[in-house]
């Protein structure tokens, strides 16, 4: 109704003055990320525990590739890598919004060990990442998204307890926490803003062509702890 009303289809609001135009509310909650000791010390952690590892190096990816979330990181294929960045349309804006601007994450090379750790066969057409697989329906996709969500939760949950991270360390605070220590280490809150790909491209997508290669390689590379 409200873009019907826009567009000059309809004239009056059926639930109420046009003033009651329904508003999609902003979030309000309080978002949580990890300092860069926090990072590192993720960074540095090993374990022979495979369901760790992989909990580990999923978060790592998505805190390294512009704070990508799981559903995104699911669907990327090997034909997303285009030169030195992995381009994307987030799932959650693909179909609410005209401007398909795709975002760029660097692939720096912790990201490509990460890649050639966890992927499957380099093919265009292939998964990154088996949580899908081609034929799949919706509804299974959707079962083994939540999955490996619920899996790396679990697991990044375990390993802030050894590491003495006093978080509940979700999936999520892997984007709040490349956004803040993007700004720390002088990007400004335009990148951060456009990294992350929200929502209104008239403020944020329209920055990312200012952007080089270059400067996504820098700005990557600050948020990620130097090897010892």
């Amino acid at each position: 109704m409200n873009a019907a009303i826009s567009n000059g289809v309809a004239v009056k609001y059926p639930f109420g003055t046009k003033k009651d135009l329904y508003q999609i509310p902003t979030a309000n909650g309080t978002k949580r990320a990890l300092n860069m000791p926090h990072i590192e010390k993720l960074f540095e952690y090993t374990t022979n525990n495979q369901a760790e590892n992989k909990a580990l190096k999923l978060w790592l990816f998505s805190y390294m590739c512009n704070g990508i979330n799981f559903a995104d990181i699911a669907t990327l294929k090997y034909e997303n890598i285009k030169g030195q960045n992995i381009e994307f349309i987030r799932q959650k804006t693909k179909d609410t919004t005209k401007d398909k601007t795709a975002i760029k994450c660097y692939l720096h090379p912790q990201v490509k060990q990460i890649i050639q750790e966890l992927g499957n066969e380099p093919v265009p057409t292939n998964y990154i990442f088996p949580i899908y697989e081609n034929g799949l329906t919706e509804r299974e996709r959707l079962n083994r998204l939540k999955q490996t969500i619920k899996n790396t939760n679990k697991y990044m949950n375990r390993i802030a307890e050894k590491l003495e991270i006093n978080e509940n360390l979700t999936t999520y605070f892997a984007r709040h926490s490349f956004a803040t220590n993007l700004i720390k280490t002088g990007g400004s809150i335009e990148m951060a803003k456009e990294s992350l790909g929200h929502s209104d491209p008239r403020t944020t997508q329209n920055y990312f062509a200012g952007f080089s290669d270059e400067q996504r390689a820098e700005f990557t590379a600050n948020i990620i702890p130097k090897t010892k």
